[in-house]
């Protein structure tokens, strides 16, 4: 399956939770678990459309979006010789080109690069970064108060960066 076609499974997904949000009758709590079920998705279609965008904007693949260091131990110094009781080394800093898929490569860095890139303005940048830490609220031990109160006013804030990204991917 493609990125298209995963999208479109995820924003039936969304529709469904918001249906059963909307339905008459429904207890306050349950409509905050649908819209809370339906944000999380559109966070991970925030997300995944990030990502589209960078790829789109990186060149060709592996897509490198930045430059990093890495440190490769050549030798450890006596400490007698240096005089401390600390472990030192001489080592050899090695650039390493840090591309898309990479391990260390988030939701954040992605969005970072389009911000430096200006592929985004400082607005959109912030609207993402809010819409990261909405979706990282899916790891239960980030959140640190009560994860409710998730509404119908909510879920379009966070749904208020689709056409902008839709539209940069054109």
């Amino acid at each position: 399956m493609t990125f298209w076609n995963n999208l479109e499974r995820r924003l039936t997904a969304v529709a469904i939770q918001i249906n059963h949000a909307e339905k008459e009758g429904v207890a306050n709590v349950a409509k905050s678990a649908y819209y809370r079920a339906a944000i999380i998705l559109v966070c991970t279609i925030v997300e995944g459309l990030v990502y589209q965008l960078v790829k789109k904007h990186s060149g060709a693949s592996p897509h490198i979006i930045d430059n990093g260091k890495e440190y490769k131990e050549i030798q450890e110094l006596s400490s007698t010789a240096i005089g401390s009781s600390k472990k030192l080394w001489v080592c050899e800093k090695i650039k390493t080109d840090v591309c898309i898929d990479d391990n260390h490569v988030g939701f954040g860095k992605l969005n970072v690069y389009l911000k430096n890139k200006g592929v985004i303005t400082p607005d959109e940048y912030r609207a993402l970064d809010r819409i990261r830490v909405e979706r990282n609220k899916i790891h239960l031990q980030g959140v640190g108060s009560s994860d409710t109160g998730y509404t119908k006013r909510k879920f379009n804030s966070i749904t208020s960066v689709l056409p902008f990204l839709l539209r940069k991917l054109r």
